[in-house]
């Protein structure tokens, strides 16, 4: 990443590592459906500071989702899909 923001110094420099395993729990292929849990570690200090990486960790459990259209009358049908996510960050700091 290289940040320049207005009137200040320019920085360069890697963000906190993010490791997200995800877990599928509900597909339909005729409803074009899927649905997945996931688990995000950001792990604290693994970036650079001139960035603003977090010293701290930080958790998200999420719930994520996505739709497809193709089951629209030919006419009508497009390449496109509804996909989101429902995520809480949560803080961890490092004792000393």
């Amino acid at each position: 990443m290289h940040a320049k923001p207005d009137g200040a110094p320019s920085a360069s420099g890697f963000d906190n590592l993010e490791v997200t395993p995800i877990l599928e729990v509900a597909r339909s292929e005729e409803h074009e459906f899927i649905a997945s849990l996931a688990f995000s570690w950001e792990i604290g200090g693994t970036g650079s500071r001139s960035i603003g990486a977090e010293a701290a960790s930080g958790y998200t459990p999420k719930i994520e989702f996505g739709k497809g259209f193709g089951p629209l009358p030919r006419q009508r049908r497009l390449a496109a899909a509804v996909c989101g996510d429902r995520p809480r960050r949560i803080r961890h700091s490092r004792q000393p």
